[in-house]
């Protein structure tokens, strides 16, 4: 068996193989390879039987990671480490990054912590684990250690739908950029937190509104990748907030050294508090209403879709499955960002897009930083998402890849959803849905 397994950190996890598709083991191979864990789902109910066993076991421990079950992703790690260690040392190490990923998902804090360092106190893993293996190890456990006496999360909410405000950043100056925030209390106190679904923590805040707001801050020391360059961040914790009708507590946060997004010497923006995506798994169900400025959590979420969810995690991230003109796409689905087509798509289409589009410079920024890269303006897309279209306008095209270990077509944020009337995701059930706005 030819499998090479290597584990990138951006704020969480993902997978590489290098084997092409045609034996039932190859072709369940070649779509982990291309991180379409779609189609792996679809392939892997009908060939599960026909695959070998370590094949098939390492396919269930990825599904059940990307379909966003933390609990099964646990089980079904331990048992592809127990049973079929003939996928190589350094392989068993990524899955048990990964094990200890989802164990900290889980708020098992002391069992993460003792799973990663009896690894790391290994000398086997110390003499001929490879470099980037143990730094994904050290990078988990650190955080694990840190987190260990601290309790677990939880949502105390009461049996009805629980609606907040939501806050919008100049809609009418901006529709490229647009970001919404929502209020929380802290300690009595109402602060704005940007609504991310890309941020994979529970929160992300800079040290000084940590400071003021109460935060224990602990340890440091913790290499944290952004859009531009990595810097080392803090822990930190807080016993209580409300958002709405909603209690959140012993939520543990990113701390970032500062809140200013630079682009050369000036300062762009500033991001003082991110509500992030481990939120958004505990509360379930969550729509976004653009029309009324609001986001409601219902008591109830809605059945999951019969034909599967069209929302999976890649690397921590949430990527949705739409279709252009009968190209099957993935896109990145972060509420914190906004629309654009990456170096995979340009690469696909690139002769028409050099024949055909203007080029430009478009920036991008956030955690780390900012930078102008080259690019192209493509006109429109059509895209259809759970059965709905729409048309993006005026994307930009990157040509060159921006994000290390980045995948998928390109991305859709805030400026995507206000495209609707409401917009449905569901993070248990791996959903997404689209209602369009009624026209006259």
């Amino acid at each position: 068996m030819k499998i090479r397994l290597s584990v990138i950190h951006v704020l969480s996890l993902c997978f590489i193989l290098t084997i092409q598709a045609q034996t039932p083991d190859e072709k369940i191979e070649g779509l982990i390879n291309r991180t379409d864990y779609f189609e792996l789902n679809r392939q892997y109910a009908l060939l599960k039987d026909s695959v070998r066993p370590a094949i098939g076991s390492l396919a269930k421990c990825l599904l059940d990671d990307a379909f966003n079950n933390p609990e099964e992703a646990c089980k079904s790690i331990e048992y592809l480490c127990r049973n079929h260690q003939e996928i190589g040392f350094d392989n068993l190490l990524n899955m048990i990054a990964l094990w200890g990923q989802n164990l900290i998902k889980l708020g098992k804090y002391g069992d993460a912590a003792d799973l990663l360092s009896a690894q790391l106190n290994s000398t086997e893993v110390q003499t001929c684990a490879g470099a980037q293996v143990k730094s994904n190890l050290e990078y988990l456990n650190r955080r694990a250690a840190i987190l260990r006496s601290c309790p677990k999360s939880e949502i105390v909410r009461p049996d009805k739908d629980c609606t907040v405000s939501m806050i919008r950043n100049n809609p009418d100056r901006d529709k490229r950029n647009l970001l919404s925030k929502i209020n929380v209390k802290i300690n009595g106190k109402q602060v704005e937190f940007i609504f991310d679904t890309g941020a994979d923590a529970p929160l992300f805040i800079s040290e000084e509104f940590a400071k003021e707001h109460g935060f224990k801050i602990m340890g440091d020391s913790i290499l944290t990748s952004g859009v531009v360059a990595r810097e080392y961040t803090k822990t930190g914790f807080i016993d209580s907030m409300e958002i709405g009708d909603i209690v959140c507590r012993n939520l543990w946060a990113i701390v970032s050294p500062r809140a200013e997004i630079t682009y050369g010497d000036s300062v762009i923006a500033r991001i003082d508090a991110v509500l992030g995506r481990y939120f958004m798994d505990a509360i379930g169900e969550i729509h976004i209403i653009p029309s009324k400025n609001e986001i409601v959590f219902p008591a109830h979420g809605s059945p999951a879709p019969k034909d599967g969810g069209n929302l999976v995690l890649i690397g921590g991230q949430p990527y949705v499955e739409a279709f252009s003109n009968g190209e099957r796409l993935l896109f990145h689905f972060d509420t914190g960002g906004g629309r654009s087509l990456n170096s995979t798509y340009y690469r696909k289409h690139k002769e028409e897009i050099d024949t055909t589009c203007v080029k430009v410079s478009a920036g991008i920024g956030g955690f780390g930083g900012a930078r102008r890269i080259p690019a192209y303006r493509l006109a429109e897309l059509p895209l259809t998402i759970a059965g709905t279209d729409c048309t993006m306008s005026e994307m930009n095209v990157f040509t060159e890849d921006i994000l290390v270990g980045g995948v998928g077509d390109g991305s859709l944020g805030m400026d995507f959803v206000e495209m609707f009337d409401k917009v449905v995701f569901n993070f248990r059930k791996m959903f997404v849905t689209c209602e369009s706005k009624k026209t006259e």
